[in-house]
């Protein structure tokens, strides 16, 4: 349940890319800190996501998407 939350929410930050509408703005910037987090976040935890054995590339990608959602309950 947590993961279809999340990427709800980064489809409504990907549309507030593309589509103008009254939060696109603070939603666009609202995106790019999360992204930002979520590398930083990649990096501390890199240990651990090492271990999951998942490959570096796909954990990359999970991480970005799911932050910390992937990292504690194992993909």
């Amino acid at each position: 349940m947590p993961k279809i939350i999340l990427l709800i929410v980064w489809a409504i930050v990907a549309v507030s890319f593309f589509v103008d509408f009254a939060y696109s703005d603070i939603l666009s910037k609202f995106g790019i800190a999360l992204a930002v987090i979520h590398v930083v976040e990649f990096f501390i935890y890199r240990k651990n996501i090492e271990a999951k054995g998942d490959g570096l590339a796909k954990s990359f990608l999970m991480t970005l998407v799911f932050g910390v959602v992937y990292i504690r309950k194992g993909g």
